[in-house]
């Protein structure tokens, strides 16, 4: 039985075939096997894959007959795993040649559940984005307990360090998977929902501030990127899975399952737009989308945010995307559940010498009002 079950999807990946295996075949910790499910692929992956399966029998080859989409092809290789710990790697991003050394050693060191690394984002301009959860702090290794994994996930303690919800980077023992029958969701936006159900159920999540996985956002063939638009439209089912998860266990009766919600929610929505804006014109499906989250606003508790810059930081950030997006209209009609709102937060971050944000924040409400 091997230590270590790297699960990796594939869908029209035949240009990194080669060198993920090259970088496999290269990790300093070598007692893992690696489950490939193919996700239905219309290029030549399968015909590139092949030939490794005799030449390394740690290597594993599954296959959906039709496409069923990443949540679906991790599952599968999930059920076909022997390992004591899942690594899900996407097929088309870099990694580090200790990357499951090191997340091995962390998650084995206080038996946590999770273990997380920092990442580095790179774009198709050359141009890279570290992914530093760890924020101000200068521990190499960090474990969370309890209500703070939470507390970080949501920024309730303070902003200088947050989870990321990838299922990439991290390394997860299989016996906290199976005790807690987490599934990966099918459809869009499968892995928020599922690393967010995954940071409610542990008790223990180790992070380590090494940089040593590699996310590529150049890959204009992957599975994300030519669901784009789709992704965008209906990424309010996050939100609404989110709310799921949280109503069943005590939304509506737990003043603190409501504040995590109001920051999830005005987080996620500043969050996407901010990562679909980018590059070609989605306006139309913006449009669509802004509509449907308005309907999940009366779940969230403004006033019961103890620290509402987070929300003022999201406030403003959401309607600069919007705007440059020449979509400032629909960031009004999202606000006009809030609009008596704002002047209270406009006060308060005044009151806690907030001014810049105060003024960003009036300048907006005055556009708004005269809209």
């Amino acid at each position: 039985m091997p230590e270590v079950s790297i699960i990796t999807p594939v869908y029209n990946a035949e240009a990194y075939i080669d060198e993920f295996i090259k970088m496999i075949f290269s990790q300093t910790f070598k007692d893992f096997e690696v489950i490939v499910v193919n996700d239905a692929s219309p290029d030549r992956s399968k015909e590139l894959i092949f030939p490794y399966l005799d030449m390394d029998k740690r290597i594993h080859y599954f296959e959906h007959k039709q496409n069923m989409g990443q949540g679906c092809a991790r599952n599968t290789g999930f059920l076909n795993s022997n390992g004591k710990y899942i690594a899900y790697i996407d097929i088309d991003d870099s990694f580090t040649n200790d990357y499951i050394e090191k997340l091995l050693l962390a998650i084995k060191k206080d038996d946590a559940d999770i273990a997380i690394a920092n990442s580095v984002w790179c774009y198709e301009d050359k141009n890279i984005e570290k992914d530093t959860f760890l924020g101000n702090y200068k521990n190499e290794y960090m474990l969370l307990k309890d209500d703070e994994i939470w507390g970080r996930y949501f920024q309730i303690f303070n902003n200088d360090m947050w989870l990321p919800t990838e299922p990439w980077g991290k390394i997860i023992k299989k016996s906290f998977i199976m005790d807690n029958s987490i599934k990966h969701d099918n459809g869009l936006y499968e892995d928020v929902i599922t690393n967010f159900n995954e940071l409610l159920l542990s008790k223990k999540v180790a992070l380590i501030s090494d940089y040593i996985y590699f996310y590529n956002q150049k890959n204009t063939n992957s599975a994300t990127m030519q669901k784009k638009a789709e992704y965008i439209e209906k990424s309010y089912h996050v939100v609404e899975g989110i709310y799921e998860i949280l109503r069943a266990n005590g939304l509506k009766t737990n003043r603190q399952y409501k504040e995590y919600f109001t920051l999830f929610y005005f987080r996620f929505i500043h969050g996407v737009y901010s990562f679909f804006s980018k590059g070609e014109n989605f306006s139309s499906y913006f449009q669509k989308s802004i509509v449907k989250y308005k309907n999940f606003f009366k779940y969230t508790d403004f006033y019961g945010v103890k620290d509402k810059k987070f929300i003022a930081y999201h406030l403003i950030g959401f309607y600069r995307e919007m705007k440059n997006l020449g979509l400032e209209g629909f960031y009004f009609l999202f606000i006009d559940n809030l609009h008596e709102k704002i002047p209270f937060l406009i006060f308060w971050l005044v009151l806690c010498k907030e001014y810049k944000k105060a003024k960003i924040l009036l300048r907006i409400y005055i556009r708004y009002l005269f809209a």
